[in-house]
């Protein structure tokens, strides 16, 4: 048994310096083939020992080991028994040594697809009833008390994603696992959730003895699904898809709710993973990513300023993408993808200076990557990369020509801290000016935006040009939201004061008869124009953006906002839940009024680009 312990501690060791980033190789780098005897060596009872009722299997034990899971990453890929080794270096890495107390306090995985994440967190479920099973007295050890509940949850978006996993990989090994199978299993009756050795309602029908009740449940993504529940271990899966909007983060609030619950009850001894593939750049599950960096980073500078005490236990993260998964060794040729063009070089290397802008894909594996890249760039830089995208399909296709359409030397001419437009703001050019207006109302939230222009000059091609005076977001509270008179009164404003010839006001629909007819006393002319009905605007934008026919000064709202424009089955132009457009639309508006009413003359529509 000392053997044993001393070899566990071994490959502890290893997978901790490595975390602290010591540059030691893993276990399966180093050849390191721990073989045990599970049967013979931990089955049956300790009388020795005052915690377990049974010796638990150290993690590479219970993957491996013939009386438990009996997978074989050395097998071929085609074997039934067959591991993926990255899953089998991940759970050892993650769990550490300690049954108890997993090495990580968390665990942050972001992956490309077909990675085997949903069957990672299967046998990670698995494990943790089984070291819980092994216990005398689960509940009074970990401090809830005799017999009281236990809880291991999976949550997801909805519950029936997270009952998938529950009721098929956590069941699927359960029902693998010889130790399972001989000791505990799952009570058949109860099908919401997985429950091991919960005492009988019927009291007459108690044994004398106590009962571990161990429960592994579905949740879903509100907060509330784990009320009640004494969480030891909980896993968010499909982190990335977690509904995030400007006013509310649902990720967040359950992490939070989670984190509370293992704390609260466990101390320093629970475990919580977040697990998806990634999407969007700010999503919560690239957030988590992002934090567990910046964890590590601070790690490996021996700054422990990350620690809230001296044994907090570190962040395990995995980035990983879809050929690091399934084809670990490959050991020939490359081909680049940009991560922000999403240009595609197949012979040679990228600059040095410029390698970390670039993904390396194998060039030649059965998997074909560079067929997918070809058809799909975004998708396949998104799925099979495992890297983060503004949008998942991209309006502007070509990115960069957002960047060069902002003029960096005009500033802008609002100055949110003093609340008022810059010294000097003033019409450059004595000429009909449109203006228009967006007023977005989501659940909770009133937007605002109102953008101001005017034709200047044509280009070589006889094309008329587009310069834009003023783009401006204005932020409600969903409990005040922005008065329509102050709307008004900024259009009043740029007109009387500024002196800017406006003589088209477009309005998107959502304001009301009242704001029209009051515009239409004042002298403007009128008109309804929608940006979401109809793509001809944001098609007239991007038109005016690609061929170098607009004039704006840099705002970093509205260019994060174009950027995060999606297209949606080629007819509609939408945005990600936690981005607005209000800036982007009012942009597209004003384009769209000044193009289609150049000097009341030359009408040209969107067909005509």
């Amino acid at each position: 048994m000392a053997g044993r312990k001393k070899l566990r501690a071994k490959v502890a060791k290893k997978w901790l310096e490595k975390q602290a980033g010591s540059g030691h190789m893993s276990w399966r780098e180093q050849g390191e083939k721990t073989i045990y005897d599970p049967f013979s060596m931990c089955q049956d009872a300790l009388v020795d020992s005052d915690i377990w009722e049974y010796q638990p299997a150290h993690v590479y034990e219970f993957i491996t080991g013939k009386e438990f899971l009996g997978y074989n990453p050395d097998l071929p890929k085609t074997h039934p028994d067959y591991i993926k080794p990255c899953i089998v270096d991940d759970l050892i890495a993650l769990w550490g040594d300690d049954p108890l107390r997993p090495a990580c306090r968390e665990a942050v995985l972001s992956e490309a697809i077909g990675t085997g994440k949903s069957f990672r967190l299967g046998i990670l479920i698995a494990y943790a009833t089984h070291v819980l099973l092994c216990l005398k007295h689960p509940g009074a050890l970990l401090g809830t008390g005799h017999e009281s509940k236990v809880a291991i949850v999976n949550v997801s978006i909805n519950e029936e994603n997270s009952r998938r996993v529950v009721f098929g990989e956590v069941q699927t090994q359960v029902n693998r696992c010889m130790w399972f199978n001989r000791y505990y299993m799952p009570n058949p009756k109860i099908t919401s959730m997985l429950v091991f050795d919960a005492p009988p309602i019927n009291v007459q029908k108690r044994e004398p003895r106590v009962y571990k009740n161990i429960n592994v449940l579905p949740g879903h993504s509100k907060a509330t699904s784990v009320v009640g529940f004494s969480v030891w271990l909980a896993a968010m899966d499909e982190a990335s898809l977690y509904q995030h909007s400007r006013n509310h983060d649902y990720g967040a609030d359950l992490y939070n709710a989670l984190t509370r619950r293992i704390t609260s009850r466990y101390a320093d001894t629970g475990l919580l993973v977040c697990a998806g593939s990634p999407m969007y750049t700010d999503d919560f599950l690239a957030r988590k990513v992002s934090e567990a960096r910046e964890e590590e980073q601070r790690r490996k500078a021996n700054d422990d300023s990350w620690r809230i005490n001296p044994n907090q236990r570190p962040i395990f993260c995995v980035e990983r993408s879809h050929w690091e998964a399934h084809h670990p060794n490959y050991n020939g040729e490359y081909f680049y993808v940009s991560k922000h063009t999403f240009t595609i070089h197949t012979k040679g290397t990228p600059p040095a200076n410029e390698l970390r802008d670039w993904l390396a894909v194998p060039l030649n594996t059965a998997d074909n990557y560079l067929n997918e890249f070809e058809k799909d760039p975004i998708g396949a830089l998104r799925d099979l990369g495992g890297v983060t995208v503004d949008a998942l399909q991209p309006f502007f296709e070509l990115p960069e020509k957002i960047e060069e359409a902002f003029d960096l030397k005009r500033k802008d001419v609002w100055n949110e801290r003093t609340r008022q437009y810059e010294v000097g703001f003033h019409p450059l050019l004595d000429v009909p000016h449109a203006l228009h207006v967006d007023l977005s109302k989501m659940k909770g939230l009133d937007a605002c935006g109102i953008a101001l222009g005017h034709i200047h000059g044509k280009n070589d091609l006889g094309e008329p040009c587009v310069y834009i005076d003023m783009v401006r977001r204005i932020q409600g509270k969903p409990d005040a939201p922005i008065p329509i008179e102050y709307v008004r009164n900024i259009i009043y404003e740029l007109r009387d004061m500024r002196k800017f010839n406006i003589q088209r006001v477009t309005l998107d629909g959502f304001q009301n008869v009242e704001m029209s007819y009051e515009l239409e006393k004042h002298g403007f002319i009128v008109e309804y124009l929608s940006v979401d009905r109809t793509m001809g605007p944001y098609e007239v934008l991007k038109t005016l953006i690609y061929n170098k026919r607009i004039m704006m000064y840099y705002h970093p709202v509205l260019a994060n906002e174009l950027h995060r424009l999606e297209l949606v089955d080629n007819k509609k132009i939408d945005h990600p839940r936690n981005v607005g457009k209000d800036m982007a639309d009012a942009l597209a508006g004003v384009c769209q009024s000044l193009i289609q009413h150049n000097d009341g003359i030359v009408r040209v529509t969107a067909d005509i680009f």
